[in-house]
């Protein structure tokens, strides 16, 4: 009995030593091998001479070539966080998007979005996700972290050569109130001449009797270039404007600007007043000699 378990003993020992062998033999081959490897028909390629391994293709062109939908689970990186993806959204140049698309550039030549698009409109839908809820097309936001910029824009534009150019293009429908473009919490500046089919005046009232402004216009003079003189203007048509930052100081820069709808209001007066004495003039010549032609 024991002579029979001695031999079982051995050939059990003979068969896993074999086996061992056939194995070692078969590792070594797949590890030394040298060439291409091919798992059905390009379901996993590798690209021994290129270095690059294929997914769903036998003939790669990048170090990792994928064929098809891919599914990742987790956090995307790419050329040092040159491009990353997480649950937010998608970002570049940082690892923190704020939105579902965030570019992030600093002290930098190159722009941070450049989207170049020649024969078609580059098109931003908002859609509504409830009453009340307040819509975005595209939201403008620059911050100089550091307060060391020159010129802060959020969103600048720029159109040339084409028949009718428009920096920027704006229409607005279908709402109680419609607006093509609102400005609040600042001025506005524009440098060239404003060309509009209406004017809604909402510029402070000239509060003075007739007698004063009729006072005030004689004092208005003219300068060398036809344009009003502001140091003649009554002050009620006058505005303070921001029109700069001292960057040693960090204290605004303000001049005084005409205020036309002011202004307007103030010559109002001026000739309500003078249609007055016109009239009151009138009365008596024609209760002196009603012939006249005006009487």
């Amino acid at each position: 009995m024991n002579k029979i378990n001695s031999k079982i003993k051995f050939m059990v020992f003979t068969i896993i030593v074999v086996a061992i062998l056939v194995i070692g033999v078969y590792a070594a081959d797949i590890i030394a091998k040298v060439g291409d490897f091919n798992v059905d028909s390009g379901t996993f390629f590798v690209d021994s001479s290129g270095d690059k391994v294929g997914i769903g293709t036998s003939s790669p062109t990048h170090k990792l070539n994928v064929i098809g939908s891919t599914n990742l689970s987790g956090d995307l990186f790419a050329g040092n966080s040159t491009l990353f993806v997480n649950t937010t959204g998608v970002s570049i140049g940082t690892t923190t998007p704020k939105s579902r698309l965030t570019v992030y550039e600093k002290f930098s030549s190159v722009s941070g979005l450049n989207i170049i698009n020649l024969n078609s409109t580059v098109k931003v839908d908002s859609v509504p996700l409830g009453t009340g809820t307040n819509l975005t097309g595209i939201l403008a936001n620059a911050d100089s972290e550091d307060d060391d910029a020159s010129n802060v824009y959020g969103v600048y534009s720029l159109a040339s050569d084409g028949t009718n150019t428009y920096g920027i293009y704006a229409s607005a429908s279908g709402g109680v109130v419609n607006y093509a473009g609102y400005f609040a919490s600042a001025d506005v500046y524009v440098e060239k001449n404003v060309s509009a089919q209406g004017f809604i005046d909402r510029s402070n009232w000239c509060n003075m009797t007739g007698s004063a402004a009729i006072g005030n216009l004689s004092l208005i003079s003219g300068t060398s270039n036809n344009q009003i003189n502001k140091s003649t203007m009554p002050s009620c048509a006058l505005k303070t404007l921001v029109v700069g930052v001292n960057q040693n100081t960090n204290e605004t820069i303000t001049e005084q600007g005409r205020d036309i709808g002011a202004y307007i209001s103030f010559l109002t007066i001026v000739n309500k007043e003078q249609q007055q004495q016109i009239n009151l003039l009138v009365s008596e010549l024609c209760a002196r000699d009603p012939t006249y032609s005006f009487c």
